[in-house]
């Protein structure tokens, strides 16, 4: 990743160091309810300039990158086999979706199966897991 320094408000910022505490408070907040503009407002830019620096390094939304780590987050805690990951139900809540079911279609969205399916394929084989949560 290269460095671009932008001018924002008269003053210079990291594009780097810009995303990196956008994502640092995305890991730290994921499981909460998070706005664009709570990100934007996080590293003291605009909503717009926010997207771009997300689209620009990751080619991801700040919105999608924040809905793919919190579902690598709930794949991790089925995994580990985490207490909060025992219902569908409270592992979605505990990742900051609101509703299961949508919970569900994400989660088959970026893992091409349900977290069900997830648990049941890792219980017949732990070696099977598609990704080893080591970063995004």
């Amino acid at each position: 990743c290269f460095i671009m320094t932008y001018r924002y408000g008269g003053a210079a910022m990291d594009w780097v160091e810009g995303l990196n505490q956008s994502v640092r408070y995305i890991e730290e907040h994921y499981a909460d309810h998070i706005a664009l503009e709570d990100l934007a407002d996080a590293i003291s830019i605009s909503k717009s300039e926010c997207c771009r620096c997300f689209r620009r390094t990751l080619q991801l939304t700040p919105i999608e990158y924040l809905m793919k780590y919190r579902i690598f987050k709930a794949a991790n805690m089925i995994q580990s086999d985490d207490p909060a990951a025992r219902s569908i139900s409270d592992l979605a809540f505990a990742v900051g979706f609101n509703n299961a079911s949508y919970f569900n279609k994400v989660f088959k969205q970026f893992l091409k199966c349900t977290p069900s399916e997830y648990r049941r394929n890792l219980k017949k084989d732990p070696t099977s897991s598609p990704f080893r949560m080591t970063s995004i």
